[in-house]
């Protein structure tokens, strides 16, 4: 007998030919076998070239939301900038350059480092704004306030027995 059976399933790209290359062989015509490696060097570079256009996308798309954070960032800037030269035209100096701090807080009469630090120690201990903003001073023109949040902190007490 003289035929010859090809089995397609066992042909792939790891045993080194495909089926269009073993036709190319068999009949001779190496035409085929040529256009045959055209087409799977075609289908390779459609592959990558898809690749590329999914990476070119995807790459815009983080360019994009970079380019939308250094605007946000240059508007903030520009805002601490401002508050900063601001901060600056009003600062107080001593003779020696020191910066003085003449904190006025409500319910606290003078300037007594101590006294304010207590009115603070007070806020700190027993403000509740729930979240809202309260005005409880000014430092140079500008407006001190305390904003406090709920927390869902628990506390722990541990018993200790004297024996």
């Amino acid at each position: 007998m003289g035929s010859r059976t090809i089995d397609e399933g066992s042909m792939d790209e790891k045993s080194g030919m495909n089926f269009s290359e073993y036709v190319a062989i068999l009949s001779g015509n190496t035409d085929l076998l040529e256009k045959a490696k055209l087409e799977k060097k075609i289908a390779g570079l459609d592959s990558e070239r898809q690749a590329f256009i999914r990476s070119k996308s995807s790459s815009r798309s983080r360019l994009d939301e970079v380019m939308r954070t250094v605007d946000g960032n240059k508007e903030l800037i520009a805002h601490f900038q401002s508050d900063w030269d601001l901060y600056q035209s009003r600062v107080q100096k001593d003779k020696e350059g020191n910066i003085l701090n003449p904190i006025t807080l409500k319910g606290v009469e003078g300037s007594d480092p101590k006294r304010i630090a207590a009115k603070l120690a007070e806020i700190n201990e027993k403000a509740c704004t729930r979240g809202e903003y309260f005005n409880i001073g000014t430092l140079y023109g500008f407006n001190l306030v305390v904003k406090t949040e709920s927390s869902s902190k628990v506390s722990t007490f541990r018993r200790t027995s004297s024996s």
